[in-house]
């Protein structure tokens, strides 16, 4: 049996990191083959084999162990890939997703928060409903949402022990999250976990709200 994904060692979680940066250069489904579209979730895990898989929308329910959640950014929009190349996140994300409720709650929560840049919160229904329904018993998926300037904005998401709800709304939890959901940081296997990645996040002296 796989170990679940809070579970693996550091060793397997790199092991784990290198092939899907692999994967995310080839711009295709691992499972099936075919291209990602633009504007399309992807996941990331493990198959039923246990291997490394980065499947699009055809196979996401092929993924049995998920460790992240994106958005494919079309190659084709170079003032896309800029804005995602200047917000240092190098795996598949979805800037300005198209218009829906919220794309203007986003706008609106960073307008009445001018001091922040990143936001977490519960999807919206139509967001990504297809990749709600698959999240496993226990967890709860939540989305990150980071801020390059006004109007320019990349969201995330991730499945999170249901028992570390409700979260604390400052950017220290945000930002921690967003880099868990970008795979630049491994998720934290327990509560204990996730508050010393919260402070390695925390500014001394800023405000958090």
């Amino acid at each position: 049996m796989k170990p679940p994904p809070d579970k693996l060692s550091r060793q397997q979680r790199r092991h784990i990191e290198r092939e899907l940066r692999k994967l995310i250069r080839h711009n295709v489904c691992s499972i099936c083959g075919s291209s990602f579209k633009h504007n399309t979730c992807t996941a990331s895990g493990l198959d039923a084999q246990g291997n490394v898989t980065l499947a699009g929308e055809c196979c996401i329910e092929k993924v049995t162990e998920s460790f992240g959640l994106g958005f494919v950014v079309g190659t084709d929009d170079k003032q896309l890939a800029n804005i995602v190349r200047r917000s240092g996140v190098d795996c598949p994300l979805q800037a300005n997703p198209p218009d829906g409720p919220w794309k203007d709650d986003d706008r609106s929560w960073f307008e009445r928060n001018p001091k922040r840049s990143h936001r977490v919160r519960m999807p919206f229904p139509g967001e990504i409903d297809n990749v709600v329904v698959g999240t496993p018993v226990g967890r709860v998926l939540i989305m990150l949402v980071r801020q390059i300037e006004p109007g320019r904005r990349l969201r995330g998401a991730i499945a999170i022990n249901a028992d570390w709800l409700p979260l604390s709304d400052d950017e220290a939890v945000a930002h921690a999250l967003f880099e868990v959901a970008v795979k630049r940081e491994a998720a934290p296997p327990d509560s204990e976990a996730l508050d010393a990645l919260v402070q390695k996040y925390a500014m001394p002296g800023k405000p958090n709200q």
